[in-house]
């Protein structure tokens, strides 16, 4: 009986931006400069293709939510009638 390896070849297309370098808030939080070129990215390809695979969707939300911890934002106050 003969025995087959299955090798699987990755190809480098395949591998985006996003993928590649896969980063936490902390780390975002930590590189704002990263994040907001990471933000930018986000925002020109999400014009262009007009949607996002999860791992990049996931990526820009680190991306913009390192920036918006980053800005000291202040969640609004409920409304009391």
């Amino acid at each position: 009986m003969m025995k087959f390896t299955v090798i699987a070849v990755i190809s480098l297309a395949a591998v985006t931006p996003f993928s590649a370098f896969a980063h936490s808030i902390e780390w975002y939080a930590a590189n704002l400069p990263e994040a907001r070129a990471t933000n930018k990215q986000c925002m020109e390809q999400l014009k262009q293709a007009g949607t996002l695979s999860k791992v990049e969707m996931e990526e820009c939300q680190r991306a913009s939510t390192a920036l918006v911890h980053a800005t000291n934002f202040v969640p609004s106050k409920p409304v009391s009638y």
